[in-house]
């Protein structure tokens, strides 16, 4: 299997939703309207940064 380095726009999505996660989590930051678990957006955001490089272009 040949894994390709993910593009910098994915690699920024994963970082993004990742950080986000844990300033949520810490309550640094509150987004009002948004009902999702600081956990799961530090999952989604790990799940892009380890399933980018098994596909090509992504």
């Amino acid at each position: 299997m040949k894994l390709t380095a993910p593009k910098f726009i994915t690699w920024l999505l994963g970082t993004f939703l990742g950080v986000l996660g844990l300033l949520m989590e810490f309550n640094i930051v509150s987004i009002s309207g948004v009902s999702l678990n600081s956990f799961w957006l530090i999952v989604s955001g790990f799940a892009v940064l380890a399933l980018a490089p098994l596909f090509a272009g992504l």
